[in-house]
């Protein structure tokens, strides 16, 4: 399933940590997500939306589709109280 919208680099990172996942990596580039039982992800880093065909192929790669998606994003953009 697409997502409904180009998102922020920043915003799929909050998404794959939300999941599980971790940053084992990061360049001047790119943030390398791990999770145990998947092959490693990277995220682009200096882009101001994530590519579609980059954001699809992340997402259908960890697995986090449909509903995941949805709620994930919704509760990363969540603010915080302070």
């Amino acid at each position: 399933m697409p997502p409904f919208a180009q998102i922020s680099p920043d915003l799929l990172r909050d998404i794959f940590v939300l999941d599980g996942w971790v940053v084992t990596h990061e360049d001047d580039y790119n943030w390398l997500m791990g999770k145990d039982g998947f092959d490693p992800i990277p995220i682009p880093k200096r882009v101001k939306t994530v590519p579609f065909f980059v954001l699809d192929n992340c997402l259908i790669k960890s697995q986090i589709l449909g509903e995941r998606y949805s709620e994930l994003k919704s509760r990363a953009t969540e603010p915080t109280l302070v």
